[in-house]
C-alpha cells in the first residue's frame, strides 16, 4: 500500500526512503463506501492500522556495520485511505497517531469511518476515532484534519455515530469511548454534553431516525 506513513524498507541504504520504515497494513473494520468529493463516483475511505505481525514479525540481519537493527516493537501506526473506485488509485492518504508496540494505548484503530456532511456547506467529512481516544474530522476532499480537531477522549473503539440531535439542520457527532462516556460534539469540536452511561463502550451508537426517532428526542432532552 502507498501510504504515506515512513517506516522501513529493504532498498539501497543510500536512498532517501531507507530512512523510512514500512508497516504491513491491517484494515480492522468495514470500509465506508461514499461519493467522498462529489466528483459523481464511489470512493472507498478505510481506516488502516500499520504493525507487524507477531508470528510474521521479518527478522533484520544486519549485515552492514553502518546500519541499524530494526525493533518491529517501536512501531505502531493509524491512518486514513481513500481509494477512487473509478480511477484506481490513491485520491489521499493520511498518517493519524503513531507509537510503539509496548505502549497501554497503541494506535490502533477499530471503528470504520463515518462520511457526513457536518455543517451542510455541500463537503463532506469523514469521522474517525482512535484507541488513543483522539477523534478527528478529515476534509473529505484532501484528508486535512479539519480546524479544532482531534479532541481527546477516553479510548475509542466505537464508529462514531451522527444525527441531527439539535434539529438545527447541522449533524452532531455521537462518540462513545471505552470508558463508558458517550458524548455528543458539534462541527466545531465543542462538547455539547457528555453522559457516564457503561463501563465501556465499544459497538457502535445506531442511529435510526425512522425506526427509532424516540431515541433521538431523548438526546435532545438531554441537551436541554
Amino acid at each position: 500500500m502507498d501510504d504515506q506513513v515512513p517506516y522501513f524498507n529493504n532498498m539501497d541504504p543510500n536512498e532517501e526512503s531507507s530512512k523510512f520504515v514500512f508497516m504491513d497494513p491491517h484494515v480492522l473494520s468495514t470500509p465506508t463506501l461514499a461519493d467522498i468529493n462529489n466528483d459523481g463516483h464511489m470512493e472507498l475511505i478505510m481506516a488502516v492500522s500499520y504493525y507487524f505481525d507477531k508470528a510474521d514479525k521479518p527478522v533484520h540481519k544486519n549485515n552492514d556495520e553502518n546500519s541499524t537493527d530494526i525493533d518491529y516493537d517501536m512501531y505502531v501506526a493509524g491512518g486514513i485511505v481513500c481509494w477512487d473506485l473509478k480511477s484506481q488509485s490513491w485520491s489521499w492518504t493520511v498518517h493519524l497517531d503513531l507509537t510503539t508496540d509496548k505502549t497501554k494505548f497503541k494506535a490502533m484503530i477499530y471503528g470504520s469511518p463515518t462520511v457526513a456532511d457536518l455543517d451542510g456547506d455541500g463537503i463532506s467529512e469523514v469521522i474517525i476515532g482512535t484507541s488513543l481516544g483522539l477523534l478527528y474530522v478529515l476534509d473529505g476532499r484532501n484528508g486535512f484534519v479539519r480546524r479544532f480537531f482531534p479532541l481527546q477522549f477516553h479510548e475509542i473503539q466505537a464508529t462514531v455515530a451522527v444525527a441531527d440531535v439539535k434539529g438545527d439542520s447541522d449533524l452532531e457527532m455521537i462518540v462513545a469511548d471505552m470508558d463508558g462516556n458517550l458524548v455528543l460534539v458539534d462541527a466545531n469540536g465543542e462538547i455539547l454534553w457528555d453522559k457516564k452511561v457503561l463501563h465501556y463502550l465499544i459497538y457502535f451508537v445506531l442511529i435510526f431516525i425512522i425506526n427509532y426517532i424516540h431515541l433521538i428526542y431523548s438526546l435532545k432532552d438531554l441537551c436541554l
